[in-house]
């Protein structure tokens, strides 16, 4: 600041404007810091070793957070006071916009932490709200006023629902048998004392065994998704590409839709076969005449089926109008339930599917096939 007054010959450098751009940014830079760090210190799910202790305390959610409460309380006025006096006097930024970053940043921490804690009907539920916030409809004070209080209510109704269903369930596998070394007393106590830390798929035991028995041992099922979950899934998707289009005022062009919906087709098929092999190649479906194997090619029906459904919808798609969006997030949502609901299931695939499994590229000792 002495260097630039003193090379503009005696200005004020309030005077300016990157000078205020730069007090500015870094102002709203330490309200949404202080707003990660007021969740990141005093939330459970975000410090392993203190859910590990609560885990082994009497703690229950009718009592108070031994470290403090997570909801603000007026030591954070303090704070925020201190950042909305520096924004007005040196920076020329009103003071609410200090409040509002800060609370926004707070708010969406807190929705990322109920996913986290798998408190899943509400971040649905706050799925379909936060978008809302971008529709045209929606830009005077007391449609936003009142769509930031249904937020902030299906976020602390979550955050009791998560705080009651605490241990959640990643927490308990906080330790892994091929974790590195316990660094402390606590850390030991968890592996001791916790159940449910050992995971047959990462069992060192298991894996001595080698290939192809690794493939062919029981493993944990693979959990399927349910029609309820891949519609609600789909119609949250289909909401968020309306909203995005409103608030932009664009269209998605068709190409695109069918691009990304090509792509998510691909990474659907190459879960379902990266670790297994047709039951023969090319070569042998044309040398035997067998050009379709119904019990392998079942895999390809609903990636073909979304790409089919991609190409017509978007050649049906209306190019401009009000419909124009509404079309484009209803064709969003029939393509994702599609992909998501289609069989088979992972699950079905693997133990009914006719295929062979593919052994792994590089093996290891432990994987070696070793000659009798």
């Amino acid at each position: 600041m002495w260097l630039i007054h003193y090379s503009y010959g005696g200005s004020s450098p309030s005077d300016f404007e990157e000078i205020g751009r730069i007090r500015g940014l870094v102002l709203f830079g330490t309200a949404v810091g202080y707003a990660i760090y007021r969740i990141w210190r005093f939330h459970p799910a975000c410090n392993p070793a203190y859910a590990a202790w609560l885990m082994l305390s009497p703690w229950t959610a009718a009592k108070p957070l031994p470290l403090g409460p997570i909801h603000p309380v007026w030591q954070d006025g303090i704070v925020l006071a201190a950042l909305a006096s520096l924004g007005y006097w040196h920076a020329s930024i009103e003071p609410m916009m200090l409040l509002l970053a800060f609370g926004l940043a707070y708010l969406i921490g807190m929705t990322l932490l109920l996913a986290i804690t798998r408190r899943w009907r509400s971040c649905l539920v706050l799925g379909f709200l936060w978008p809302a916030l971008l529709l045209p409809k929606i830009r005077g004070l007391p449609e936003q006023a009142a769509l930031m209080a249904a937020v902030i209510l299906f976020i602390w109704h979550g955050h009791r629902e998560s705080l009651r269903a605490f241990p959640w369930g990643y927490s308990t596998g906080l330790r892994q048998p091929l974790s590195p070394q316990p660094r402390s007393l606590m850390q030991v106590q968890i592996e001791l004392q916790i159940p449910g830390l050992s995971n047959p798929a990462l069992d060192t035991s298991s894996k001595a065994m080698g290939w192809p028995y690794v493939a062919l041992a029981p493993k944990v099922q693979h959990p399927a998704v349910s029609n309820v979950v891949s519609l609600c899934l789909a119609l949250l998707f289909g909401w968020w590409t309306f909203c995005l289009c409103a608030f932009f005022q664009e269209t998605v062009p068709p190409v695109l839709v069918l691009a990304v919906f090509i792509g998510a087709a691909g990474i659907r098929l190459l879960i379902y076969c990266l670790t297994v092999t047709p039951p023969f190649n090319v070569w042998g479906r044309l040398a035997f005449g067998r050009l379709v194997v119904p019990g392998f090619d079942r895999v390809f029906l609903t990636p073909l089926t979304v790409i089919v459904l991609g190409m017509v919808g978007g050649a049906l798609l209306p190019r401009d109008g009000a419909w124009a969006n509404r079309s484009t997030g209803l064709l969003v949502a029939v393509l994702w339930f599609v992909l998501l609901a289609g069989g088979p299931t992972l699950q079905n695939w693997f133990l009914t599917g006719h295929h062979r499994w593919r052994p792994p590229r590089i093996l290891n000792a432990k994987q070696g096939i070793r000659p009798v």
